[in-house]
């Protein structure tokens, strides 16, 4: 998580209070941003109380305490022409029928393995994935109708 303010901050005396289970793994600051590292990767909107945080005054101000609301991380950040994303193979793909943006249901089949070369490049020559489908049937395009 990074937090951005105006001006170059001190943390010194940093307190951040989470929620029960919500543990901190590491802290820094870096001229004008407070980097905190979650040990473990959030669920759910998640708010964090941040107290202690200083400017770098030859005498420091001491800024006032805030709540900042974390969101889980999602991905792919724009979602915008996309058809599918999947985690696993044990998790169902998330698609999307673009013809009408409804979520469908399905199953991703893989052919073939991506591999690596001597040099490390990924070759993709003879990997294939068939996506297949089933929308719900209040999604499915209908088809038009002529008189």
């Amino acid at each position: 998580m990074v937090v951005e303010f105006d001006e170059p901050i001190g943390i010194a005396r940093l307190r951040v209070e989470a929620p029960q289970g919500i543990r901190l793994a590491a802290r820094r600051a870096e001229k004008q941003r407070l980097i905190l590292t979650l040990a473990s990767e959030l669920k759910a909107d998640t708010t964090l109380g941040l107290s202690g945080i200083s400017d770098l005054a030859q005498r420091p101000n001491l800024l006032s305490a805030t709540n900042v609301v974390v969101h889980p991380l999602e991905w792919p950040a724009d979602r915008n022409g996309l058809v599918f994303t999947w985690r696993t193979a044990a998790v169902p793909v998330n698609a999307v029928n673009p013809a009408t943006g409804q979520p469908a249901v399905s199953k991703l089949t893989r052919r073939n393995a991506a591999r690596l070369d001597h040099h490390s490049a990924l070759l993709l020559e003879g990997v294939a994935a068939s996506l297949r489908t089933r929308m719900p049937r209040s999604s499915r395009p209908v088809a038009p109708q002529t008189h």
